[in-house]
């Protein structure tokens, strides 16, 4: 067995994760050797799963490649704990060290909420799809349904298939053992399945569609303009790791500057950084989604978007405005863009446009009134949405 650190007991809820890949060429070729942001599909695999809760990963091969080694290393540089299973006896031995385990084959895509759902139970159960056209692709367990390619294994069926010869496919052996030990079935719905919510990993595409690399951005403006460039930052934040960090640091760095020149009374050019700002801010998101980073919220670039809200707050009381009412406009302005951008399903806030808005304010001289009527346009978007949004939740 091929260690990568000691092992050390279970401390996380989330069951360790038996990672099968098929010993079938095609499919080890896909997860291996084809590449997503300059890394193996397997490696993005695997941070998608950190992202549900998972700690531990073992994989099951036939034979550790020179591919999986360096694929190896790598992920425990990140500090990610994984290790190589290539015999029964090896996979019996970790059945001592946990209660259950997620058994994920590794040519299946799975969305977070289906995991973390089979991740609470602590009894044999498999993932199913109904004997529907459209599931083909899915095994088959018998005449009604179809296994999804994730289970949850009980120690004692674990335990059960040391004696199994090598060279068995592990996947299929666990779970018709669980099957023979009355495993629970937990039906996925087929709105989900066509959702594509659960799926065979067939090209880089579905992985990529996987990721949440292209869901979401600080406003539906810059979800259009900089589209096009999501490929690209995060392909080459991947490559280089200094870009990676350009790209992250940015954003606070210019935020910043845009407070410091609010500060000392230069509102053209601390609003021509603010746009800069903002490019800078989605760099910095897409990189963030495509490491699949399990934080839901970004404290640095919380701090960045408060520079800004200090910037325009100064900005607004050099316009002649008390300091109270600079306040007040400015966190007005900011708390309705941030419920417009979190709280419904799409963003009604765009702070691109509302930057370009208040530099035509500047050059027209008149900077409170574009707050103004910024607040204004954003007050009736947000209830425009909630009333569109509501009827849909009902």
């Amino acid at each position: 067995m091929l260690n990568g650190a000691p092992e050390q007991p279970q401390t996380s809820l989330f069951p360790n994760v038996l990672l099968c890949i098929s010993s079938n060429a095609e499919t080890q070729n896909l997860l291996l050797a084809e590449k997503l942001y300059g890394k193996p599909l397997l490696f993005h695999q695997i941070r998608k799963l950190q992202t549900a809760g998972a700690e531990r990963f073992y994989i099951v091969v036939d034979a550790v490649s020179g591919a999986l080694i360096a694929l190896g290393d790598e992920l425990r540089s990140l500090g990610i704990s994984i290790e190589f299973l290539r015999t029964p006896a090896e996979l019996a031995s970790k059945a001592q060290q946990t209660p259950c385990i997620m058994l994920y084959s590794a040519d299946i895509l799975a969305d977070n909420a289906l995991i973390t759902s089979l991740a609470t139970k602590n009894t044999n159960t498999i993932l199913v799809v109904e004997e529907l056209e459209g599931n083909q692709d899915f095994e088959r367990i018998d005449l009604n349904s179809r296994w999804g390619g994730l289970a949850l294994i009980e120690q004692h069926t674990l335990s059960a298939v040391s004696s199994m010869p090598e060279g068995w496919d592990v996947a299929s052996t666990l779970l018709r053992q669980s099957l023979q030990d009355r495993a629970t079935p937990l039906m996925v719905r087929q709105s989900d399945v066509f959702a594509g919510k659960l799926k065979h990993l067939k090209n880089v595409a579905d992985i990529e569609r996987s990721l949440s690399v292209n869901r979401g951005t600080n406003g539906w403006v810059e979800g259009l303009l900089f589209k096009p460039l999501r490929t690209l930052v995060t392909r080459l934040a991947w490559e280089k790791r200094w870009l990676r960090d350009a790209f992250c640091w940015a954003f606070p760095t210019l935020a910043l500057l845009t407070a410091i020149l609010a500060g000392f009374d230069f509102p053209l050019p601390a609003l021509i950084i603010a746009l800069l700002t903002v490019i800078a801010s989605e760099a910095r998101s897409f990189v963030r989604k495509a490491e699949c980073r399990k934080t839901k919220f970004d404290f640095v670039a919380g701090i960045g978007w408060l520079l800004l809200s200090l910037a325009l707050a100064t900005g607004l009381h050099a316009d002649g405005n008390t300091p109270f009412d600079a306040i007040f406009l400015s966190l007005t302005l900011s708390v309705l863009v941030l419920l417009s951008a979190r709280g419904l399903r799409i963003s009604y806030a765009s702070p691109l446009i509302l930057i370009l808005v208040f530099l035509l304010g500047e050059l027209s001289g008149t900077v409170t009134v574009s707050i103004k009527i910024a607040i204004a346009a954003q007050l009736m978007l947000l209830t425009i949405g909630n009333w569109a949004y509501r009827p849909a939740q009902d």
